[in-house]
């Protein structure tokens, strides 16, 4: 009997901290970027990730080629630089924001540069009496479906390889938990991804999907960052 009850007890505690599917998937693939984000994590830096790829529907899309470094006693261009090393492609800048650019040339911009009117972060999600968005990957959710970018995607033909919000841990999160709320206003997409990196340091991927028979051009978003647990340092995504 008790050894049944301490056997219920461990499959309800997995079920109430294990992310959901699709976000787990995420976290795995994501983990090759561990070194990349430890290095920003170091010079209290965040930024950006950006590239082509195939995108052959398996969840999440492929990553670029990422060198795990050995040594870290260069400075972070440098370092950022050894790890996308094997993708000549891939430039790695810091821009005038302070904020860390890598981004593979002559990808399409036309989506990044999209002014948006307004976003708001209030009434989305709630954790107890407090409203707003809780992870990086929530307030994506509710920047990518603005009025504004439907209209242009749907008349370019443009879809998003679709993705979870990534919630983890089950339950409610604390009110004094780092969140969003409140909203923007006249910002570009990219602007508001960016400001999303102010409440959550990482970075956020966008990856510009080539087309295939089926659609003329797909886009796949998403926000990683480094989360401390008890067991040590994992990519959360």
């Amino acid at each position: 009997m008790l050894r049944r009850a301490v056997m219920i007890a461990f499959i309800l505690g997995m079920l109430l901290q294990s992310p959901g599917r699709d976000a787990q998937a995420g976290s795995i693939k994501g983990a090759s970027l561990q070194p990349m984000l430890e290095v920003l994590e170091k010079s209290n830096l965040s930024g950006s990730l950006e590239f082509t790829g195939n995108c052959d529907g398996v969840f999440p899309p492929g990553l670029p080629p990422l060198r795990t470094i050995t040594g870290r006693g260069g400075s972070t261009l440098q370092s950022l630089r050894e790890i996308l090393r094997d993708d000549r492609a891939i430039r790695v800048e810091q821009d005038q924001t302070g904020r860390i650019r890598m981004v593979e040339n002559a990808i399409p911009t036309d989506l990044l540069n999209i002014k948006i009117r307004n976003i708001s972060f209030d009434g989305t999600y709630k954790s107890g009496p407090e409203s707003g968005v809780y992870t990086p990957n929530q307030a994506l959710d509710v920047i990518l479906h603005v009025p504004e970018l439907g209209v242009y995607m749907k008349a370019h033909k443009i879809e998003f390889l679709a993705t979870e919000s990534g919630i983890g841990g089950g339950g409610q999160l604390p009110p004094e938990s780092a969140h969003i709320s409140g909203s923007l206003d006249d910002v570009t997409l990219s602007q508001a991804l960016d400001r999303v990196l102010e409440t959550f340091p990482g970075i956020w991927v966008y990856q510009n999907c080539s087309p295939n028979g089926q659609r003329a051009r797909a886009v796949y978003f998403r926000f990683f960052y480094l989360r401390n647990l008890g067991a040590g340092t994992f990519v959360e995504g």
